[in-house]
């Protein structure tokens, strides 16, 4: 899979430009991994009924950051997901192989963290594409096809390049940045009245309030009883009304040759 993606040059997005379905054709016909873009799963939240909330970091891996939070889930027994840039991956592969040794879900956060909705389709494309070719030459194996568009920005072409690519994104309930002028532990409180069953916490692997927050909040989310999962297992078998209709969300790695 890693070899079939590493395929994909320069050249193959260049003919995007004006040639947009003769490019995905050939997309979809080598990888093989295209999605339905009208049914394509866009959850902002997980499925309740179990108490369990889905922990996801975007950005990084970066030094300074990576290595509190790790020890805080390890401390907690919690699982989470990190959505990691292609860039940063490159730069910091051992901590990006740590993320993973710990049993923590890695999708994608493009390779640059570049807002997708300023770039062309065949840009978008790139961006997807490398990202997932530098997270899975770094780990040797493939990841789970999920990827949150940086800053959250999505519209249908975005959604239709996401689906060409074979992701699915992934949104959230609470962006716990919004907190981040209030201390601490007036965060966690803040956060926790907003909590429910199968959210979705957006949190981040760099210089926010992330560290800062993440004890308190973790240690009311279990006192409150919740477990702390990844986003795919949080919204495995929900089904996710897109244009086409409900959905069921299945989650699976891209599968190898």
């Amino acid at each position: 899979m890693i070899e079939q993606w590493g395929k994909l040059t320069n050249d193959d997005f260049d003919v995007i430009d004006g040639k947009r379905e003769q490019f995905l054709g050939k997309l979809q016909e080598r990888q093989g991994i295209a999605r339905d873009a009208l049914t394509l799963p866009q959850p902002t939240h997980g499925v309740p009924g179990q108490l369990r909330v889905a922990l996801t970091f975007d950005d990084g891996p970066r030094p300074g950051y990576t290595e509190p939070i790790l020890s805080l889930l390890a401390q907690h027994n919690a699982k989470a997901t990190f959505l990691v840039t292609g860039i940063m991956s490159e730069r910091y592969p051992d901590l990006l192989r740590q993320i993973d040794a710990a049993g923590h879900e890695i999708g994608s956060h493009t390779y640059n963290h570049f807002r997708l909705n300023t770039l062309s389709e065949h840009q978008q494309i790139a961006e997807m594409v490398r990202a997932k070719v530098a997270i899975d030459g770094v780990l040797g194996k493939s990841t789970p096809r999920l990827m949150r568009p940086p800053g959250g920005h999505f519209n249908p072409q975005i959604r239709d390049m996401l689906a060409a690519v074979g992701y699915w994104p992934v949104f959230w309930t609470i962006n716990c940045g919004a907190y981040a002028s209030m201390p601490q532990h007036d965060a966690a409180a803040a956060i926790m009245a907003k909590m429910e069953d199968g959210a979705i916490l957006l949190l981040h692997n760099g210089p926010d309030n992330t560290l800062d927050l993440l004890p308190a909040l973790m240690h009311r989310l279990r006192v409150a009883g919740y477990k702390m999962v990844t986003a795919s297992e949080i919204v495995a078998g929900a089904e996710v009304v897109s244009n086409g209709g409900p959905t069921p969300i299945e989650i699976e790695p891209y599968a190898t040759p």
